[in-house]
C-alpha cells in the first residue's frame, strides 16, 4: 500500500516549536508524558522539568488571545455561525503498547552500554506511521543536564543501521527518529528497536526514569490517505523503568 503524504516530515529533527503546529495543522498526533515537579520546589530547574508541550500550549494561547484582540467588533458581529462552531474531535481508533522490558536497573559510568529493547505496537484497523522518543531524567540532576555525558544509538529496524538520535532535548528527552515518514505499523504488528546508552565521565550520577513512548504519529486508511485520529497509550502514562547510575 503506497502512502501518501504531502513531504513535511523532513523538517521532524528539528526542535518541537518548529514543527509541533504543522502536526496539529496536518492532523498528526502527538504524546509527550508530563515529568512530575516537586510541590515544594521552585528550582529554574526543576521548573525546567515540565512539559515543553505546556509551554507552547500557553504560547498558542497568548498568540490567540492577541489575534482575537485585532477582529474589529463589527466584524466579529457578522461572522457567520460556521465560523465559530467547535471543531469536531478526531475519532479514538486504537492504543498503543510501548514498553521495554529486562531494562538493566543499574548502568556504570564509563563501562559497557546500558542495553535495552523498546517493544511497539498499535491495535487499530489501519497503518499508523509514528516516531519514537525516550525519556530521560532524574531528581537529583538539574533540569537542563539531564543529557549531559549520555551517548545514545538506537538499532533503526527500517535500515539496520544504527543511528544517533535526530534531536536531543536536554531537560530529558532524547528524539530518536525516524526523521521522515516514520516507522509504519500494521494492526498488531510488533516492532523492537535495540537502544544502547553510554555514559561518560561528565554523566551525572542518580536514579533515573527511563520511559519510552511515541512522539508523533499520523494514521492512514486502506487507500493510503492520511486522516486525522487519536491513539491512546497502554498504560496511560507509558511504561517507566528506573535506573541506577553509578560511578
Amino acid at each position: 500500500m503506497a502512502l501518501h503524504h504531502d513531504g513535511f516530515r523532513s523538517r521532524l529533527c528539528p526542535e518541537m516549536p518548529e514543527w509541533l503546529p504543522v502536526h496539529r495543522q496536518r492532523g498528526l498526533g502527538v504524546m509527550h508524558y508530563a515529568r512530575p515537579v516537586s510541590p515544594d520546589s521552585a528550582r529554574p530547574e526543576d521548573r525546567a522539568m515540565t512539559p515543553r508541550l505546556a509551554r507552547f500550549a500557553a504560547a498558542a494561547s497568548l498568540a490567540a488571545s492577541c489575534a482575537l484582540a485585532t477582529v474589529p467588533a463589527q466584524a466579529a458581529a457578522t461572522a457567520p455561525a460556521s465560523a465559530t462552531a467547535p471543531m469536531k474531535a478526531p475519532p479514538t481508533v486504537g492504543n498503543f503498547y510501548v514498553s521495554a522490558p529486562h531494562t538493566p536497573r543499574t548502568a556504570k559510568i564509563g563501562a559497557r552500554p546500558l542495553s535495552f529493547t523498546i517493544h511497539l505496537r498499535q491495535d487499530s484497523r489501519y497503518h499508523v506511521a509514528i516516531s519514537v522518543y525516550l525519556g530521560w531524567w532524574a531528581w537529583t540532576t538539574p533540569g537542563l543536564q539531564q543529557t549531559r555525558g549520555v551517548t545514545v544509538r538506537w538499532l533503526n529496524p527500517e535500515n539496520g543501521q544504527w543511528e544517533k538520535p535526530c534531536s536531543v532535548d536536554h531537560s530529558g528527552d532524547f528524539y530518536l527518529g525516524p526523521t521522515d515518514l516514520g516507522l509504519v505499523l500494521a494492526k498488531n504488528q510488533v516492532v523492537q528497536i535495540p537502544v544502547r546508552m553510554w555514559f561518560g565521565p561528565h554523566a551525572k550520577q542518580g536514579t533515573y526514569h527511563l520511559t519510552p513512548g511515541v512522539a508523533w504519529w499520523e494514521v492512514f486508511n486502506s487507500s493510503g490517505q492520511s486522516f486525522p485520529a487519536v491513539l491512546g497509550e497502554v498504560p496511560a502514562d507509558g511504561n517507566t523503568y528506573l535506573v541506577h547510575v553509578r560511578r
